[in-house]
């Protein structure tokens, strides 16, 4: 009697507990925002865009002092070890293009996270993230008046350097994605230009 009546409160105190678990919600994913900054390493072609005489054209610019802004929103988690993840970085830019002028971009993406900030909750030591995304920028020189848009790949990395200060660092780099089209009186034949052939390497704070 007294090992039936131990397994009743037992199998009744497992039971409340595992109920209580299964209604307890999953802690709520907090946005990750990110600035990013980048000098001297942003470089390329744009990406396509259609010119006055109704061409497929792109222009070749470098970026001498650019900053990006993204809040970062995580569509699943994974025990928090990963995420999959939504992100629209925001940029503006001073852009050498003949001359100096301004730009701005602004880029959706999606990206798979793991590690050291895949989620609010992941503290460990270092982490990646890898994604692909469509920017759209628009460069505020009268001979690129037009939005100029390409797919870009983006590969980041980051790692604690002192837990004592909580100091880290947090690179990003963007790849366009190269596309082939044909230019000049001679196309199809031989004459070939590549939009969105462009590199940049970013780098992050993410403020606590």
């Amino acid at each position: 009697m007294k090992i039936f009546l131990f397994l009743t409160i037992f199998i009744s105190t497992l039971s409340a507990s595992a109920f209580e678990i299964y209604q307890k919600p999953p802690p709520k994913q907090r946005p990750l925002n990110m600035f990013s900054v980048r000098v001297l390493s942003e470089f390329g072609a744009s990406g396509k865009f259609t010119n006055d005489a109704g061409q497929k054209d792109f222009a070749e610019y470098f970026v001498f002092l650019g900053a990006s802004y993204e809040t970062r929103y995580n569509i699943t988690n994974y025990s928090d070890r990963a995420s999959v993840s939504v992100g629209a970085p925001i940029s503006v830019d001073a852009v050498i293009l003949d001359d100096l002028w301004l730009s701005t971009a602004i880029a959706p993406c999606l990206d798979f996270n793991y590690g050291r900030k895949s989620t609010f909750n992941n503290i460990r030591r270092s982490g990646f993230s890898i994604g692909t995304g469509y920017e759209f920028r628009r460069i505020f020189q009268v001979d690129y008046p037009k939005w100029m848009s390409g797919m870009v790949v983006r590969l980041g990395f980051n790692a604690l350097v002192n837990s004592v200060t909580d100091s880290e660092y947090h690179f990003l780099i963007k790849v366009g994605v190269p596309k082939k089209f044909g230019v000049g009186e001679n196309y199809p034949v031989k004459n070939y230009n590549y939009s969105n052939l462009s590199f940049s390497i970013n780098y992050v704070f993410t403020p606590k």
